[in-house]
């Protein structure tokens, strides 16, 4: 794999956008609401202020050890063996996670469209349509997400101008009635749909820009695909009752469904097959994480290999008979321990280098 190549800060913005926004965007009001009612969209909130501390953690760890990505810190961290200990659960982790994504979107492919098609044959495009991007060099890849950037900002524009202007905004009322513990498992189901920053752990390494810059992007990035989520969640919420919204495991693409234009009926068809290109590309950012940390723990540069193998992997778990139902209780055990891999364990490593770095500092002063 070529790592030599440095990326530019639109790519390290687009970069990020890409590893947020997914399949989650679909079911996320759904979501929200059934664990903290009319409040999700204040659950959504809390969880980007949760990102976003979490996006400062990643970067102080940085700071600490800027030539190195994630795994390679675990291990001068931790130590050789509890490092690879380390670098495989996340492996695992990135790994299932995209075959969640695969999953998760190939049955919303066939309940949408074609319901006769087996799931295993759309699996096998999606796959087939990653191979070419994991297969390039990481530059080759930021460039493909600013090339696809355009379908992600179609949202923000179709939801201003073709849903809120017969939205009824007091299905939002009322508002701050949730029970704290409620707003905290909505925070928790948000999670699948924002839980892409832990990437930038990766990349940083390879981006051409100050430290200061790349919080400062990385932050704008976040707060962009924050603004996006909430205009989502706020026009399913005035679109639909709250009946209709517990009844509604897409509220999206019931939404876009509802919406018709004078040559075109059936817009949801075309938003999933422009939006199948943004779920690819987050397929592919975890299948790439999976690799990096293969690579990091064989100590081996057969990245070609291990994008097959990670790549199969998927397939192979997918091919599990899993009910939708099943799936969502899948994703939401994953919401819960993501929340540990992408937040807790960078903390703690933080705070062990930190420490170290204060011992060696006083052996110095003392010699």
């Amino acid at each position: 794999m070529e790592t030599n190549k440095r990326l530019g800060k639109t790519q390290l913005f687009w970069f990020y956008v890409q590893a947020q926004i997914g399949i989650g965007i679909l079911s996320l009001p759904y979501s929200l609401y059934k664990e903290a009612q009319t409040d999700g969209w204040i659950s959504l909130l809390m969880s980007a202020v949760l990102v976003q501390i979490a996006l400062f953690v990643l970067w102080l760890l940085h700071k600490r050890f800027p030539n190195d990505h994630l795994f390679s810190i675990c291990e001068k961290t931790l130590g050789v063996f509890v490092g690879k200990v380390l670098t495989l659960v996340y492996i695992v982790y990135f790994v299932y996670t995209a075959a969640l994504v695969l999953k998760n979107f190939t049955q919303l492919i066939v309940i949408w469209i074609l319901t006769k098609t087996p799931e295993t044959v759309f699996m096998g495009l999606i796959i087939a349509s990653c191979l070419p991007l994991l297969l390039s060099t990481l530059d080759q890849k930021a460039r493909m997400f600013v090339l696809t950037a355009p379908l992600i900002l179609l949202i923000p524009i179709v939801m201003i101008g073709g849903f809120f202007h017969n939205a009824d905004f007091l299905n939002l009322l009322p508002i701050g009635v949730t029970e704290p513990s409620g707003l905290m498992k909505g925070t928790l189901a948000a999670s699948f749909a924002i839980n892409g920053y832990i990437v930038m752990s990766l990349i940083f390494p390879y981006v051409k820009a100050t430290a200061a810059e790349k919080i400062k992007v990385v932050s704008l990035a976040h707060w962009v695909v924050t603004f996006i989520y909430l205009l989502v969640v706020l026009a399913c919420y005035t679109s639909f009752s709250a009946g209709e919204l517990k009844l509604l495991p897409e509220p999206f693409l019931y939404l876009i469904k509802s919406f018709s234009l004078p040559i075109v009926e059936r817009i949801d068809l075309i938003f999933l097959c422009l939006w199948s290109v943004i779920v690819i590309t987050t397929y592919a950012i975890y299948i790439y994480c999976g690799v990096v940390g293969t690579m990091t723990l064989f100590r081996s540069q057969r990245y070609h290999l291990f994008v097959i193998l990670a790549l199969l992997s998927t397939f192979l778990v997918n091919l599990m008979p899993d009910s939708i139902i099943q799936v969502r209780q899948m994703i939401t055990r994953t919401d819960e321990f993501g929340t540990t891999m992408n937040f807790v364990i960078p903390l703690l490593l933080l705070l062990i280098a930190a420490v170290f770095k204060r011992r060696l500092n006083k052996r110095r002063s003392k010699t």
